[in-house]
């Protein structure tokens, strides 16, 4: 209980202190303490000297940091010391062999670092974690010789040869990580005896062959099992059903099966499986039987050598997301039982060889988000409220046999970003509803039958990179307004009716960016082209000409003496109803000349001025009336998280719960700026300082001086911006924060990343340190209390911030296409309370 409050108060002492990190450091390294937590700060310094003095340590954990430099020899004077994490730094250089003299350590964490060289010899570990280095050589003998040793991890690195006899035979191993290395040879015969406590293996990319062990299925507790991307061979066990708690099964990418119609057998009885993977070289048809796969939310056959149909079976896993069953031999036709799993994400049946029509009942796909049916032998029309799923990113049907129409319900897919329906028979005009889909990147029709002009709409896909339109009946002139799309990259209008003169603007520029080949009708555009000039209006001649020019004279005579009249008549007008009007430009910008703004400020006297902003100087002006908004009286959110002066005693805090509940709050304001609106509205300056809190710490977005407002297609023809400073990025999108100010986000190691790499095992060690402390004070606190325990379950809790973290990693996505929506961002926040409400 010391301890643990002693080191409370070293984290909060650090952050109230103003003395130089290197002296805090060097003050705490002289101390006589026994447990030093310095873990998620901002340090980078070289390890001082002074820490070898601290030789009754028994806890030490610098992690996440950005502590330099090689690690110092003097660590093998903590004889005492039991846990050390060193993991998330900038560690260099080899691990010293002194560690190996550490005959107390139980648990080492050296991961998320650039150490070198070979594993030392750690003697008496019971959790080891050196992954994600750049560790080389084979696994050293040794670590067979941890007989307490429970969790090893080696994961990204680059060890190569055969994994050490010994280390299969610690029987009280449960986690055992070796994925993406070098590491070669066959599995043990016997692995499942010697390792009886696994409840992971991961194998995952290295070069392991052989078959796999049936004495596996002695591995009870095993709840993960990853072998995928290696040489493995042969048939999968049938036996892997009585591993009660499997949940996680992992094969893909290895010639697996024997070719004998019956490699998928091992199915019927994966009950307990939540994940199936893929490409092996499976053959025979899916069994009936997986239907009784109810726990089954990922599945994927992909790229195998399947043959039969689909069974209706499928459509009873009612948790199922995502089934992967492309490139394969399945014929028949799609079930209309899948159109029972609501829970669809991606759906991705293409390159088979599946025929009949679409089934309607895949309309009741409503969080739907890939759809690839592409190179099949589908027929019929493209069911329309399919098409129109507003959370649909990824539409794919190429290379079928589809008829009728394109759906005009496309508009309501706002989210689409690619749309593919290449090689159909489908007809009609393309419908102007396509507008409505604003995200969209990727859009092909490619050799299809339609017709018709290219719909003026067409300018508001502003987000468009390639637009392939070939191989149709089209015809028209083609739209200027194509070289005016900023992102447009690549433009395909070949074999189709076109005539007029080909724009010269945008990608009309670049004759490897667009063709126009096999439309006879087209003139002008660049040199490139080698099209001929579009021809120019004659002159008339003779009788025609002295026509044309007394015509004309005669009409300007007249249009003269029209206007002189006119303005006679506005003038007397004018003076009976006063003053003008003023244009609508007018209105919008008053005009002020420099004379009345030097008498306004009193000749820019200083004793006017109110504010010095960044992009202006603000006098004082005139009374006027001005509409007063609720005033927020507990401040902005930045400064709660963010104290304005490291020595207040009065720091601001806020729970987890009051964490969630604001990023809640903020979560519904984006949602209503961007789709309840009338106008699409992008804050584009959103940050803690322009969150405000009320009496109820509700929060409120505001400060829109940077904001966007997206407007339809008006007879303005001025900006519709609110404000004169360019957006930062592209119109409707600023991307997330990839790199963070921080010092500690260098190269490639960005914000996105960092949170990456500590889910799901250090989510604790990342989060604010405040909030940490908080939470752990409040375990003790209550354990502390009449009753002797805590109400508070921290690994609830863990998962809490698991569950919040992951939100942010979604939203975060290097592809837009892949970022959750804003819409369902606030219900997946309220789901995360209920956890720590139930905690």
């Amino acid at each position: 209980m010391e301890q643990l409050a002693a080191v409370l108060q070293l984290a909060r002492s650090y952050m109230r202190s103003q003395a130089s990190k290197s002296d805090f450091l060097e003050s705490v390294f002289t101390s006589t303490g026994r447990l030093i937590d310095l873990s998620t700060n901002r340090f980078h310094q070289i390890l001082p000297p002074e820490i070898g003095r601290l030789f009754r340590l028994r806890y030490l954990s610098l992690a996440n940091n950005s502590f330099q430099g090689e690690l110092p020899s003097n660590l093998s004077h903590f004889s005492n010391l039991i846990f050390l994490n060193l993991g998330g730094n900038n560690f260099r250089g080899k691990i010293p062999s002194e560690l190996g003299s550490l005959s107390k350590l139980l648990r080492l964490n050296l991961g998320s670092n650039h150490f070198t060289g070979s594993i030392g010899n750690l003697s008496s570990m019971h959790h080891a974690s050196l992954a994600l280095n750049n560790l080389e050589g084979i696994i050293p003998d040794e670590l067979g010789r941890l007989s307490a040793l429970d969790s090893l991890k080696l994961y990204y690195n680059n060890l190569s040869g055969m994994v050490p006899e010994q280390l299969y035979n610690i029987s009280s191993l449960k986690k055992l990580s070796l994925v993406d290395n070098q590491l070669t040879g066959p599995l043990p015969r016997h692995i499942g005896s010697t390792l009886p406590n696994l409840q992971g293996l991961y194998l995952g990319r290295n070069h392991f062959f052989g078959h796999i062990p049936e004495s596996i299925v002695n591995c009870s507790g095993l709840v993960d099992f990853d072998l995928s991307v290696n040489a493995l061979t042969g048939p999968v066990p049938n036996n892997l059903g009585n591993l009660q708690n499997l949940d996680t099964i992992n094969f893909g990418s290895n010639p697996l099966g024997d070719e004998n119609g019956s490699d998928l057998t091992f199915l019927t009885s994966l009950t307990n499986c939540t994940n199936l993977r893929e490409t092996n070289y499976l053959t025979g048809d899916i069994p009936v039987e997986i239907g009784n796969l109810k726990n089954l939310e990922y599945l994927a056959f992909a790229e195998n050598m399947l043959t039969g149909r689909l069974p209706d079976s499928i459509g009873k896993l009612s948790k199922l997301q995502k089934l992967y069953v492309n490139t394969n031999k399945i014929s028949g036709n799609i079930p209309s039982s899948f159109g029972k799993l609501s829970r669809m994400l991606t759906l991705n049946l293409k390159d088979n060889f599946l025929e009949g029509t679409i089934p309607v009942s895949l309309e009741n796909y409503s969080q739907l988000e890939r759809l690839y049916l592409s190179y099949n032998h589908l027929s019929g029309a493209i069911p329309e409220k399919l098409a129109g799923i507003d959370s649909l990113l990824v539409l794919s049907m190429a290379s079928n046999n589809l008829t009728g129409p394109l759906p005009s319900q496309l508009g309501n897919a706002g989210n689409l970003i690619e749309l593919n329906v290449s090689e159909n028979k489908l007809s009609g005009k393309i419908p102007s509803s396509i507008e409505s889909c604003v995200m969209l990147e990727d859009l092909n029709l490619n050799g299809n039958f339609f017709e018709g002009t290219i719909p003026s709409s067409f300018k508001k896909l502003r987000s468009i990179r390639v637009l392939n339109l070939a191989h149709n009946n089209l015809s028209g002139q083609i739209p200027k307004f194509l070289g005016e799309l900023p992102l447009l990259g690549y433009l395909n209008l070949s074999g189709n009716n076109f005539d007029g003169e080909v724009p010269a603007e945008g990608v009309f520029t670049n004759a490897s960016a667009f063709s126009v080949a096999g439309n006879d009708k087209l003139c002008g555009g660049i040199k490139a082209l080698q099209l001929h000039e579009c021809p120019k209006q004659r002159r008339k001649t003779g009788v025609h000409r002295k026509v044309v020019i007394l015509a004309s004279c005669a009409a300007l005579f007249l249009l003269l003496v029209v206007s002189s009249a006119c303005a006679v008549i506005s003038r007397k007008k004018q003076k009976k109803s006063g003053p003008s009007l003023a244009s609508p430009l007018e209105k919008r910008y008053q005009r002020v000349s420099y004379s009345e703004l030097v008498h306004a400020t009193g000749g820019f006297s200083s004793a006017n001025i109110i504010g010095d902003e960044k992009y202006s100087i603000v006098y004082k002006g005139n009374d006027f009336k001005a509409l007063i908004f609720e005033f927020m009286s507990n401040g902005s959110l930045e400064s709660w998280l963010h104290a304005s002066s490291p020595e207040s005693q009065d720091f601001k805090n806020l729970s987890l719960l009051q964490r969630i509940n604001i990023a809640t709050d903020v979560a519904l304001a984006l949602d209503y700026l961007h789709n309840q609106c009338e106008t699409t509205v992008l804050h584009c300056d959103l940050k803690p300082s322009n969150i405000l809190l009320d009496n109820d710490l509700t929060a409120q977005v505001g400060d829109f001086g940077l904001a966007k407002i997206l407007l339809a297609a008006s007879g303005e023809s001025f900006s519709t911006d609110s404000s004169s400073i360019c957006i930062r990025g592209t119109i409707g999108y600023v991307a997330p924060g990839k790199r963070p100010t921080d010092s500690m986000f260098t190269g490639d190691f960005n914000l996105h990343s960092f949170v990456e790499a500590a889910l799901p095992d250090r989510v604790m060690e990342i989060i604010d340190p405040l909030l940490s402390i908080d939470i752990q004070e409040e375990v003790q606190t209550r354990r502390n209390g009449p009753r002797g325990r805590s109400s508070v379950n921290i690994e609830k809790v863990k998962k809490c911030l698991e569950s919040i973290l992951q939100i942010g990693l979604r939203c975060s996505a290097d592809l837009p296409g892949e970022r959750m929506v804003i819409a369902d961002v606030p219900s997946e926040l309220h789901k995360t309370t209920k956890t720590l409400s139930n905690s």
